[in-house]
């Protein structure tokens, strides 16, 4: 299944380890994007919203509604001041759903399981930290980004009218 983003974006503070595709970490990570990104998409947008916008980069726009989503665009903000949202995908590698993958990821390495159940394991010569910190950090930044896009959705309402925002 594509997705909108891939490994590259797990960098800088969203930095995790061996996301080569060729490495078994690698392919964990595609797959936990591709559900979790699923799940941002459907819990953001709505179903048919993200349905449609899914659609539509399949199809590798270059311009149009689905196109600003993706890639980002420029906008008059809530404040009449110009801003700009840089789209679910883009060259600076930052995106809410990059934000909310990595969260997901994070708590899923927290523990392990088992044949005997649910384990923390415990590295030779590291001391293990709490992931809050971290996870806090990338969930505040999705938030973030959440309301930039909230907002050009809103400004752009007539081209979004399934938009689930508008009905919560």
């Amino acid at each position: 299944m594509a997705t909108i983003i891939n490994n590259s974006y797990f960098v800088g503070d969203n930095a995790l380890p061996n996301t080569d595709d060729s490495k078994s970490e690698g392919q964990y990570y595609i797959e936990m994007t591709a559900i979790h990104e699923d799940n941002y998409l459907v819990d953001f947008l709505g179903y048919k919203m993200a349905k449609d916008l899914t659609a539509a980069i399949a199809s590798n726009p270059t311009s149009g509604i689905w196109y600003d989503i993706w890639k980002g665009a420029e906008f008059t903000d809530s404040n009449g001041l110009l801003n700009k949202w840089r789209g679910l995908a883009n060259s600076e590698k930052e995106s809410p759903i990059a934000n909310y993958v990595f969260t997901k990821i994070l708590t899923g390495l927290k523990s392990h399981n088992s044949g005997v159940g649910v384990i923390r394991l415990l590295p030779e010569n590291a001391t293990p930290v709490s992931i809050v910190k971290t996870s806090v950090r990338a969930w505040n930044r999705m938030v973030e980004l959440n309301r930039i896009l909230d907002d050009f959705i809103y400004q752009n309402k007539a081209d979004y009218p399934d938009y689930a925002g508008f009905t919560g």
